[in-house]
C-alpha cells in the first residue's frame, strides 16, 4: 500500500521535473523572440484563426490603458521584430519576399481604453492592414485574398480597398485633417469595436483604419513617425495626458515615399544612392536624402519594402505623393517628430 510519505516524495519529483521543463522552456523561447518582447506592457502570443485547424499566426499585442512612451516604443519594436525577415541592409531590417500563393500574415491585437479588443490583419510583405476582427466577425478590404482558415467562412467585405484614396473617399476627408496619437487610437479601436454591418454608413470605418494605419503600419515603417506620436504622450510623473495631432507634409511625404526610399537603400552602392531621393519638409522646404546613413536617421527609416517584388503585389497603397498645404513648421527632416 502506497504510504502517505512516499505520495508526497512522488508529488515533489514530479512537481520539480515540471519545473525543470518549464524553465527550459522559457530559456528557449527567449533565446528565439529575444529581449525586446520581454518585460513589455505590449505582449507577444500565439493564436489561431477562424477554424479549430487553422494554421497559427504570431500576435503582438497593445493596450490604449495605461500606455507610456515607453510601452507604445516597445509595442513598436516587438512588431517591427516579427515583421522582419530576419536580414538587414545597411542596418535596416527587410520585410519578407513574397513567396507564391503564401499568404504571410501578422496579428496585432488592440485594446481601448475599456481594454476591448480588436485585431487587425497585417501583410508581412508591406506591413499593411488588410483585415481587422472585431467581436467574432473578421471585416475584409475589398481587395484582401481570401483565408477560409483565418477568417472562416462568411467575413465582411467591405467595397473600399486599403488605399488612402479609397479610404479618404469613404471617410470623407483627407487624412492631414484627421487626429493622430494614442486617444485618437483608442477612440478608432472602440469605433471598429462596435461597428456592424447592419450600419450603412462606413464612414467612421474607413476614418478610424486611416489612424490605425498610422499608428501601427507607418510607425512600424518610420522611427520619425513614431517619434511623432511619443512626443505627444506628456508624462508629468504624477499623471499621463495623450495629445492629438495631425500629419504635415513632412509625415505625409514620407508615408507615400516608402517604397522609393527601401528601393533605394537596396540598389545603393555602398550605401550611396544612385540618384538622391527628394522629399518635402514643409510646403516650402524640399531636403535631399543621397545614402542609406540618411535615410536610417534623418528619415527614421525602420523598416525596408523588398525591391525585387512586382510594385502590384507589394504597393505601400499609396501611387503617388499626396498634395497638401498643411506646413509642420520645421526646418530639416530630424524636426520632422518635433
Amino acid at each position: 500500500m502506497l504510504t502517505l510519505n512516499i505520495f508526497i516524495k512522488i508529488v515533489q519529483r514530479v512537481n520539480m521535473k515540471m519545473w525543470l521543463v518549464l524553465a527550459i522552456t522559457c530559456v528557449w523561447w527567449a533565446a528565439i523572440v529575444g529581449p525586446a518582447v520581454w518585460g513589455c506592457s505590449s505582449s507577444l502570443s500565439v493564436t489561431g484563426g477562424g477554424y479549430n485547424n487553422a494554421p497559427s499566426y504570431d500576435t503582438v499585442e497593445f493596450r490604449a490603458m495605461g500606455c507610456t512612451k515607453k510601452t507604445y516604443s516597445t509595442f513598436l519594436k516587438s512588431l517591427r521584430a516579427r515583421l522582419s525577415s530576419g536580414t538587414s541592409v545597411h542596418n535596416i531590417p527587410v520585410l519578407p519576399a513574397q513567396s507564391g500563393s503564401q499568404q504571410d500574415l501578422l496579428l496585432v491585437k488592440l485594446f481601448d481604453w475599456d481594454d476591448e479588443p480588436i485585431t487587425l490583419v497585417l501583410n508581412r510583405i508591406n506591413a499593411y492592414v488588410i483585415a481587422y476582427q472585431a467581436k467574432s466577425i473578421y471585416y475584409l478590404l475589398a481587395d484582401t485574398p481570401n483565408n477560409a482558415q483565418l477568417y472562416g467562412s462568411n467575413p465582411y467585405r467591405f467595397t473600399f480597398t486599403g488605399s488612402y484614396t479609397d479610404l479618404q473617399r469613404v471617410a470623407k476627408d483627407n487624412r492631414e485633417n484627421i487626429d493622430l496619437g494614442i486617444t485618437a487610437l483608442a477612440q478608432a479601436v472602440d469605433t471598429l469595436y462596435y461597428w456592424s454591418p447592419t450600419q450603412s454608413d462606413q464612414t467612421s470605418v474607413a476614418r478610424s483604419l486611416i489612424v490605425l494605419i498610422q499608428s501601427v503600419s507607418e510607425t512600424a515603417r518610420f522611427r520619425r513617425i513614431e517619434q511623432r506620436f511619443t512626443n505627444n504622450i506628456i508624462d508629468t510623473g504624477t499623471t499621463i495626458r495623450y495629445e492629438n495631432f495631425r500629419p504635415g507634409v513632412g509625415v505625409i511625404n514620407l508615408e507615400t515615399n516608402w517604397e522609393t526610399l527601401s528601393t533605394a537603400v537596396q540598389q545603393s552602392k555602398g550605401g550611396v544612392f544612385l540618384q538622391p531621393i527628394k522629399l518635402k519638409v514643409n510646403s516650402t522646404t524640399t531636403i535631399d536624402i543621397k545614402d542609406a546613413n540618411s535615410a536610417r536617421i534623418d528619415c527614421g527609416l525602420a523598416l525596408l519594402l523588398y525591391w525585387r517584388q512586382s510594385q502590384a503585389s507589394l504597393s505601400p497603397r499609396d501611387s503617388s505623393v499626396f498634395s497638401t498645404s498643411v506646413d509642420l513648421n520645421v526646418r530639416s527632416m530630424l524636426d520632422i517628430a518635433a
